[in-house]
């Protein structure tokens, strides 16, 4: 009964000579909603898979650097409180490092600006290393701890200033933003444990591209200063031993914060291999 009504409430509009718009029309075509659906996909897609990381790239290298300095300094204070440690690094060790990773930056990117502080983290002490909006390059006192080779902290080093230079901290702030908003588009108030697992799962994605352009920046670092790429290799190779014991596994695809080790030392090779 209500079709029928409709179609008479059309009939009548039509008889006064008031025809449809073409979004009326449209909206009555079955055909052209599969379409226009179809198409709403595809540009959610597009934008999920190449828009959101180009819009984030384009916004986070036209802020001003000393905005995103002083958001990494808050940042590292905040950090500073409650999950880092005062560095318990001698202070000469540290300032030889310092100067070859000075020099290392020097040869290879002289434009990029960074400071590297070191700190030390809770009882285990990791080796590793991450970077704050701003430039800032934190280097865990369990890299020197764990005799780490120079060569490879230089590496280490290297990757950290690829993320700096791609501005990847701010980048990754203002991907996750966009899915977050892509997501309430599409499904709106239905599930928020659909929009947080669309979050998450983005934010692992774009963090894998990031680690894959760091590794390549790395790279560059250390072809610059005429160093092999094998103390950083091995120095991946150990860390995933590491953290495959401790947990029992490696996490893979959508659930891995960094691409697998063995596909990130075979690029790093064969970047080191060209020219």
């Amino acid at each position: 009964h209500q079709y029928e009504r409709g179609r008479a409430s059309r009939l009548l509009v039509r008889a006064q000579g008031v025809l449809p718009g073409v979004v009326q029309r449209m909206q009555g075509h079955r055909y052209a909603a599969v379409i226009a659906l179809a198409l709403c996909v595809a540009l959610a897609a597009y934008a999920y898979v190449d828009g959101i990381p180009a819009v984030a790239r384009a916004i986070a290298m036209r802020v001003p650097m000393d905005v995103e300095q002083r958001l990494g300094a808050h940042v590292l204070a905040d950090a500073d409180t409650t999950l880092f440690d005062r560095t318990h690094l001698d202070a000469r060790r540290r300032a030889r490092l310092d100067a070859r990773f000075a020099a290392a930056a020097h040869a290879a990117a002289p434009d990029v600006h960074y400071q590297v502080v070191w700190r030390r983290m809770g009882k285990s002490n990791p080796a590793n290393a991450l970077t704050l909006p701003g430039g800032t390059i934190v280097m865990l006192d369990g890299l020197v701890a764990d005799g780490v080779d120079d060569d490879a902290l230089v590496g280490v080093f290297g990757h950290e200033l690829g993320h700096v230079a791609g501005r990847h901290t701010l980048r990754q702030m203002i991907q996750v933003a966009g899915v977050g908003g892509l997501a309430s588009m599409v499904w709106g108030d239905m599930s928020s444990s659909l929009l947080n697992g669309a979050v998450a799962i983005s934010s692992l994605k774009y963090s894998r591209d990031m680690e894959t352009e760091a590794d390549a920046f790395a790279a560059k670092v250390l072809k610059a200063n005429q160093l092999s790429a094998e103390p950083l290799i091995q120095f991946l190779s150990t860390m995933e031993a590491r953290e495959s014991a401790k947990s029992g596994g490696t996490p893979t695809g959508l659930l891995a914060t960094h691409p697998l080790t063995g596909e990130r030392i075979e690029r790093l090779r064969a970047l080191m291999a060209q020219p």
